[in-house]
């Protein structure tokens, strides 16, 4: 998927994306979907990282790494969901359908391993609901 494509995908799963109108409702303002900056801007990719926290209780971890070779840092986001019940005898039963483990693969961008995380959450949750 491209960069538009993976956009409208945040949009639809926002729920703030208008079909009819092809528009993106961000802040008060629209948007058409190759004007969505989710791959470009903290301040569009955070409010969903939170969403995501707060709404599917994920736990996202942006780990840094220091390379002396190349002189500069490397990032890494890990996202994991586990959800389930309390047995009788004090037991955890997880959902399968509540429990997600990815790690993104190690970037030099902090945001752009963010924004993959994102991506790739929400594939995972399209695909159980």
């Amino acid at each position: 998927m491209n960069t538009i494509e993976n956009n409208k995908l945040i949009a639809e799963f926002e729920q703030k994306y208008s079909i009819g109108f092809g528009l993106y409702d961000f802040n008060g303002c629209h948007y058409k979907l190759d004007q969505l900056e989710f791959h470009k801007s903290w301040d569009w990719l955070m409010p969903l990282v939170d969403k995501i926290e707060r709404e599917h209780k994920a736990n996202f971890k942006i780990m840094s790494s220091w390379n002396e070779f190349n002189e500069c840092s490397y990032y890494q986001v890990t996202m994991n969901i586990k959800e389930g019940t309390m047995s009788k005898d004090r037991a955890c039963i997880y959902d399968p359908k509540k429990v997600y483990e990815h790690s993104t693969q190690t970037c030099r961008c902090k945001k752009k391993a963010t924004y993959e995380a994102v991506i790739k959450f929400i594939k995972w949750y399209n695909k159980q609901n």
